[in-house]
């Protein structure tokens, strides 16, 4: 169908499919700048930072801060880690992995 119709049809149509993906995560955002007796209605009830000085809060079912530390840790482990894993995996047979690497590098 877009073959047939005018060229400037396709970028309207990723307009719309993008606004269709990307607007109700852009509009919760907005929302999320109410004022503590806000919801998800407009028009908005004045501005406030109030639900996200709440999200860093600690909470009965959910602690963000400490999960977002402990994530953070665990990345940084696996990113010190992850190196070494790979030297010692081509340790015994390092001349035949630079090979390979090498190879794979000029059949590009």
């Amino acid at each position: 169908y877009l073959e047939q119709s005018s060229p400037g049809a396709a970028p309207g149509f990723f307009g719309l499919f993008v606004l269709f993906l990307y607007g109700p995560t852009l509009t919760i955002l907005v929302l999320s700048f109410q004022g503590p007796s806000g919801g998800l209605t407009f028009p908005m009830n004045g501005v406030s930072v109030h639900w996200f000085k709440n999200l860093f809060e600690k909470q009965m079912v959910g602690d963000f801060a400490g999960s977002l530390q402990r994530s953070m840790i665990l990345g940084v482990a696996v990113m010190l880690v992850t190196p070494s894993a790979r030297r010692a995996e081509f340790a015994d047979d390092m001349p035949a992995a630079a090979e390979r690497v090498r190879a794979l590098a000029l059949s590009r």
